[in-house]
């Protein structure tokens, strides 16, 4: 791949008569390929690390909220309590949507994690293919999509929190406002 870049590279310099082109291409481009191809791996491996830690740090005072919820729930669930909801099929119906849930929120960060390590398979390619001029964009763009996805985890866990956070002031009369 890297000697088909180089060659569409020379052939088009030479159509063009723009040999500034091929020069930038062979002794600026090329050498950045192969740094960035080295430096990925190492790089993406900080980046999910650093937003691992993000999302852990932001949870640390979400399983109080959790507790809440929970107590909450099964407060209003429990067979003799002051409520008519209290049957069995009601506790089944919230157990399967909580199950539901949960199944797709793994299925959401497998899938996340499937994507960070199939982009970095592909990364080397992206960066060689960017030595030609009409294909630069493929290196720029595959970056941007592994930044997105690798800070997607933090997000996805954020939304969570704060909508267990929302939940548990609600249901518990408390100011709303604090949450914000």
């Amino acid at each position: 791949m890297l000697f088909r870049s180089l060659v569409a590279t020379v052939i088009g310099g030479l159509f063009k008569a723009d040999f500034g082109a091929v020069m930038k291409s062979a002794f600026v481009y090329l050498p950045i390929a192969f740094f960035v191809t080295g430096a990925a791996v190492a790089i993406v491996q900080l980046s999910l690390t650093a937003s691992d830690q993000m999302t852990t740090a932001m949870t640390a005072s979400f399983g109080a909220d959790t507790k809440t919820i929970s107590k909450g729930i099964i407060d209003f669930l429990t067979p003799g309590a002051a409520t008519p909801a209290g049957s069995l099929f009601v506790m089944l119906i919230f157990a399967l949507i909580a199950a539901i849930g949960s199944m797709m929120l793994w299925i959401e960060l497998i899938v996340r994690e499937s994507a960070v390590y199939l982009v970095l398979l592909f990364l080397p390619l992206g960066c060689v293919a960017s030595i030609w001029p009409p294909a630069k964009r493929v290196a720029r763009k595959m970056g941007i999509l592994l930044f997105v996805v690798i800070a997607s985890k933090f997000f996805i866990v954020a939304i969570y929190a704060f909508g267990a956070t929302m939940i548990a002031k609600m249901g518990s009369g408390g100011d709303d406002t604090g949450v914000l």
